[in-house]
């Protein structure tokens, strides 16, 4: 009976969400009837108005400060995390120090895959099963090698720059949107501070993805055709879920369709579909099948792609009888993120643009729906327009806990990575 009311909630919030954005796509569209648009308008006057965040600037060099913010935070990081390593060594007398300690504490799960891509590429004989990881991260941290020598050593270098450019990106982008600049700080905070940000350090595709999509979307919304069609042909090269930027794409080439000549929309169309199949072409060049990494995921992993809802009934269920630090290490975060962004986004339904509401959208739905699901808040981590909501709705008095709270988290989440709980 729980697990049928838990399925029927979440389907039947994601059908009130996008029924919204419907309204609201169908309405910059101009599709509505005149009449419908005039009712509409009368009934928003008749609300009381939202009162705005007032614009301010915390510096006279803000991009310095987002860049000493972001490297900061990722430096108490790796402090942290050594600390929680020596802590879990101190029964066996060892002692391993700061820089040595990197390696064993970040470079596991999916970690040694990517450093091992970089090394030997995709050949089939050492490992067959690397082939549902795709390949821009690996391809760059080779390059990062030939300068440092190591292949850690250039992950972490890849993953550390990324983040930080991201961020300076992600306040141009919310500057640009809201004319707010405090916002934008607050913003790059709550990005850093999610609590599964760890992963944005350590040799994972989080960083580089979450450069190239908000990136994408930033250029989108300037109206730069030609960097859209690059940068999300890139963000489909690097994770599966980079092919949902055609969904904002797409929105955004129908919103500017008087301004911006159809070929330019067409070519950013096209370029980041363009990602996805040059990762197709090379499952088949080397196994002969475009759709080998299917088979991949489910002969070891027993992935396939399921109905969310239904997902998250089953991670409710195994709640209630799985094991203690699969409880506390995926299934309980992964409720508290899906419930978290579907909180916000409905919050947020008319405090963001279209297009970008509908990526936040379509993205939590697609992280929520592989069948074996461990990874849902690494997952969210990059999803930033849910970070930019945080802020939007993190008013003075809220901000004395929150702040704090998600400072904790975080701490929280690398103890248990370090302990092996987390994905």
């Amino acid at each position: 009976m729980l697990h049928t009311l838990i399925t029927i909630v979440a389907s039947l919030s994601l059908l009130a969400l996008s029924l919204h954005l419907g309204w609201r796509l169908a309405q910059a569209s101009g599709l509505l009837p005149r009449r419908a648009q005039a009712l509409w308008r009368s009934a928003r006057m008749s609300l009381p108005r939202r009162t705005e965040l007032s614009a301010s600037r915390w510096c006279s060099h803000p991009l310095l400060q987002i860049a000493l913010l972001a490297l900061g935070i990722r430096l108490a990081v790796y402090l942290l995390g050594w600390a929680f390593h020596m802590s879990a060594m101190s029964t066996s007398g060892q002692y391993v120090g700061f820089w040595p300690s990197l390696d064993d504490i970040w470079a596991k799960w999916d970690a040694p895959h990517y450093l091992s891509l970089a090394e030997i590429g995709y050949a089939a004989p050492q490992n067959p099963l690397h082939i549902v990881f795709y390949p821009l991260y690996p391809w760059l941290v080779r390059l990062g090698a030939l300068l440092t020598g190591d292949f850690f050593a250039a992950a972490t270098l890849v993953s550390i720059l990324c983040f930080t450019v991201a961020s300076l990106v992600l306040y141009r982008w919310v500057e640009d949107e809201t004319q707010d600049a405090e916002l934008a700080q607050r913003s790059v905070l709550y990005l850093a501070l999610f609590p599964f940000s760890f992963f944005y350090g350590a040799p994972y595709t989080e960083s580089l993805f979450l450069l190239l999509t908000v990136s994408c979307i930033w250029r989108l919304r300037r109206g730069d055709w030609y960097s859209v069609a690059v940068l999300g042909g890139l963000a489909a090269l690097t994770r599966n879920q980079g092919i949902l930027l055609l969904v904002p794409i797409a929105i955004e080439a129908w919103r500017q369709r008087q301004q911006i000549a159809l070929w330019q929309r067409l070519l950013a169309l096209i370029g980041t579909a363009s990602g996805f199949a040059s990762y197709l072409w090379l499952n088949q060049h080397i196994f002969g099948n475009a759709w080998q990494f299917r088979i991949a995921q489910k002969t070891n992993w027993q992935q396939d792609f399921g109905f969310f809802a239904q997902n998250i009934a089953n991670i409710w269920q195994g709640m209630l009888t799985d094991t203690h630090n699969m409880v506390f290490g995926i299934w309980l975060p992964t409720l508290i993120c899906f419930a978290g962004a579907l909180a916000l986004l409905a919050w947020g339904r008319r405090r963001l643009p279209a297009s970008i509401q509908a990526y936040a959208l379509v993205y939590t739905v697609i992280s929520f729906s592989p069948t074996w699901l461990l990874s849902g808040p690494r997952y969210m981590s990059v999803l930033f327009p849910l970070a930019v909501l945080l802020a939007m709705w993190a008013t003075p008095a809220r901000r004395r806990w929150l702040e704090p709270a998600l400072a904790g988290l975080l701490s929280l989440a690398i103890y248990l990575f370090i302990r092996g709980w987390v994905y």
